[in-house]
């Protein structure tokens, strides 16, 4: 999205943009959720499981929490923006 719209990245809401963008994009790239690594790690449960695109996450954190489950992410960019 290029414009801030204020409203959260619901699975109704992301389901809704990958319906509208179909064979347009290859990857979907989560820029922030940095205070809620588990909300974006659940999204992109949610678009490996329905689609084959690729899923990265640009994150301002300088290293990811315990766990994380890396499988689910083609690419990861830690650090300052």
């Amino acid at each position: 999205l290029q414009s801030d719209v204020r409203q959260p990245l619901t699975d109704s809401g992301l389901s809704a943009l990958l319906d509208h963008y179909g064979a347009t994009i290859t990857c979907v790239c989560f820029m922030g959720g940095d205070g809620e690594p588990d909300e974006v790690a659940r999204l992109a449960t949610l678009i490996r499981r329905t689609t084959s695109l690729k899923v990265g996450w640009y994150s301002g954190r300088v290293a990811l929490p315990p766990n994380f489950p890396l499988h689910l992410f083609h690419y990861i960019k830690l650090g300052p923006y």
